[in-house]
């Protein structure tokens, strides 16, 4: 996959132990940005059974604009049972811990 896109295990979210995990399953989306790198983690289907891989995108370099340091992130949860309208989960924003560098966070 390359510098454009990473594979590799872990969790996105810190949690206490390996044990915690979401209720339900959730998708999380993080974008971070340093000196101008940009980057953005994905993880699919996180739950309580499956701790799926996370996916890394390099989504550019040189990006004037972030010449600073941060990060902003979104998890999608589905609902319990049924769909609530034509929704089948809720989106919510996580706080996030920029620990971003060019090609490293």
């Amino acid at each position: 996959m390359g510098a454009f896109l990473r594979e590799e295990s872990g969790s996105i979210i810190e949690r206490p132990t390996a044990a915690h995990r979401p209720e339900r399953p959730i998708h999380i989306v993080l974008v971070e940005w340093c000196k101008g790198y940009v980057q953005s983690k994905l993880q699919f289907f996180l739950g309580p059974d499956y701790e799926p891989n996370i996916y890394r995108l390099g989504l550019g370099r040189g990006v004037d604009a972030l010449n600073g340091t941060g990060s902003m992130g979104h998890a999608y949860a589905y609902f319990e049972g049924r769909r609530q309208g034509k929704y089948s989960g809720d989106v919510s924003e996580i706080l996030v811990e920029s620990r971003s560098s060019e090609g490293s966070a």
